[in-house]
């Protein structure tokens, strides 16, 4: 299993500094993994909140949950850190969408971050199903870097006193194993056409070209994460750079002032109002008052299908 974790490292992850060094500490001790997490299975838990909303008398608040690592499609580091895939959690959101006693949905947030791949395109499809039912993001402890790229798509954010949001960014680790390869009598001799063919591979020491290649697929991706969380907030990719933490995690009361979250609140609260009604009529409010560019922001955002 670390020929999986492995794998893992050697991608562009949007993920929280402190799981990175988790993952590399476990990569480099050589102990074996155990499997002991739970898959987030979003879209059981959708069907079985549709079915409990069906034989409701008054409409329900679904809530789906955003933990662990998160990934497109159930993997290796699911089964071991426990996680959400990006198919599920699209799956349980059209559930929940075509339950018309469903009244609203809450992301309930627990999540480092993960790949960075398929990030973008789950992130669109929620802001452009916002406005069907209210929807909204609670940081409930961490809701980072990929977690903060689809929770910046819903209606509102909201952070736990305790918890901590952001790290927006990308991370992309290089392990060389030229060295030790040596030093154990191992010598790997890599034949390639065309000329970057498995460029970077850990048996030899990075090229000048690999490095610059590297560097240059993080900062388009760090490009599209900006832009895209400056669309769904009604900002600039500007002031995300500038003022959304730059790579770090902020607590609740720092994200919101800088505008990277919206309010404190705890789960409870935010549930309540939800279910109350209170969150729906809010959002009604602020639509009503929006900037003309921030309304023409949302309704292009309306106007993305998968």
């Amino acid at each position: 299993m670390l020929i999986q974790l492995a794998e893992v490292l050697s991608q562009p992850l949007m993920l929280e500094a402190s799981f990175v060094a988790r993952l590399v500490s476990l990569a480099r001790s050589g102990k074996p993994i155990e499997v002991t997490a739970r898959v987030n299975d979003v879209r059981l838990a959708a069907e079985k909140q549709a079915t409990a909303a069906r034989s409701s008398s008054a409409k329900i608040t679904a809530v789906i949950p955003i933990c662990g690592f998160i990934d497109q499609r159930s993997s290796f580091m699911m089964e071991v850190f426990g996680g959400t895939s990006l198919e599920s959690l699209l799956e349980g959101v059209n559930i929940c969408l075509n339950e018309p006693r469903i009244g609203g949905i809450i992301f309930d947030c627990a999540t480092p971050g993960g790949s960075a791949f398929g990030v973008k395109e789950a992130a669109d499809y929620i802001a452009s199903v916002r406005g069907n039912i209210p929807m909204v993001a609670v940081s409930n402890s961490m809701m980072a870097s990929a977690g903060y790229y689809l929770g910046a798509a819903t209606d509102r954010i909201y952070a736990t006193p305790s918890s901590v949001t952001g790290s927006i960014g990308v991370a992309w680790e290089h392990t060389e194993y030229s060295k030790a390869d040596a030093e154990a009598g191992i010598t790997s001799t890599i034949f390639r056409i065309p000329e970057y063919k498995m460029e970077g591979h850990p048996a030899e020491p990075l090229t000048d070209a690999a490095k610059a290649n590297m560097q240059a697929r993080c900062e388009d991706l760090y490009q599209m994460f900006t832009g895209d969380v400056a669309r769904y907030r009604g900002t600039t990719a500007s002031n995300v750079k500038e003022k959304y933490g730059q790579g770090r995690v902020l607590s609740a009361d720092a994200a919101v002032a800088c505008g990277m979250a919206d309010r404190v609140a705890t789960f409870a609260d935010v549930c309540s109002q939800m279910q109350s009604g209170a969150i729906g009529r809010s959002l009604a409010q602020t639509r009503m008052e929006a900037p003309a560019d921030v309304a023409m922001m949302r309704n292009r955002m309306n106007a993305i299908t998968l």
